[in-house]
């Protein structure tokens, strides 16, 4: 099962995600990282992200820290959704009574990928304390299908709506959460929407792509790398074919 959803993920990323690979240096991180401290009303203060380099193609290597850092828990993985149909229908408000048949939902590239996604976790031993998710089908079923769990479904993760939910609830919303994360056993999975990710960084993430959030005092935290949809699976397969030679 686990090859199979690899080589699916595999498949889908280069037909779909063809400006995840690996270049020879640099430009694999592309957002600006930001350090948010708990003051909703003011903008987050960005700076570079560190741009791991890559060498020959030598992932594994480029992302070695960061890869130490997960196994030894305590940080949060900002998951936006993984693919999704093209059905132009707008998402409702209120997902949870509106049934998954009214909100767009993942496709079978997305539901491959989001399986994919938690066997590579598993694979690179990095150790996972608690799955959250928005109440979008699309979320839920990303979770259940990455970890075969949800342990907390909360409104909190839904992105802004341009009219009653800000920009600013939406990162206070996050500083709530990540005050509140109990991180004794591994690290936080939150699959979130765009909007989540842009209320961070200004920028929009790709379906399936991550944010590496680290954690601070009093609900804040810095945002540490991006982990495209694609990175994941390149750094299984590196780390497999380093521990075979």
């Amino acid at each position: 099962m686990r090859c199979r959803a690899l080589r699916t993920l595999s498949l889908a990323i280069a037909v779909m995600l063809p400006l995840a690979a690996p270049a020879a240096s640099g430009g694999d991180i592309e957002l600006d990282a930001a350090t948010h401290e708990r003051d909703a009303g003011a903008e987050p203060t960005l700076a570079p992200v560190p741009d791991p380099p890559i060498e020959q193609g030598d992932v594994a290597t480029a992302y070695a820290e960061l890869l130490d850092r997960l196994r030894d828990g305590g940080l949060v993985l900002l998951v936006r959704h993984e693919r999704t149909t093209l059905d132009p229908t707008p998402d409702l408000e209120n997902p949870m009574p509106s049934g998954c048949e009214r909100e767009r939902n993942l496709s079978e590239v997305g539901r491959a990928s989001a399986a994919a996604f938690g066997e590579v976790l598993d694979a690179l031993a990095v150790p996972i304390s608690v799955v959250m998710t928005s109440p979008y089908c699309r979320n839920v079923e990303h979770a259940r299908l990455a970890f075969g769990r949800v342990d907390r479904i909360t409104p909190a993760l839904i992105g802004p709506d341009g009219q009653d939910r800000s920009f600013d609830d939406v990162r206070e919303d996050l500083y709530r959460i990540v005050d509140g994360l109990d991180f004794t056993a591994g690290n936080a999975v939150l699959i979130a929407h765009g909007g989540n990710m842009m209320a961070l960084t200004k920028t929009m993430l790709d379906e399936g792509d991550a944010l590496v959030l680290r954690p601070r005092e009093g609900g804040a935290f810095e945002v540490i790398a991006r982990m495209p949809a694609a990175r994941w699976d390149e750094l299984a397969r590196a780390i497999k074919r380093r521990a075979s030679s």
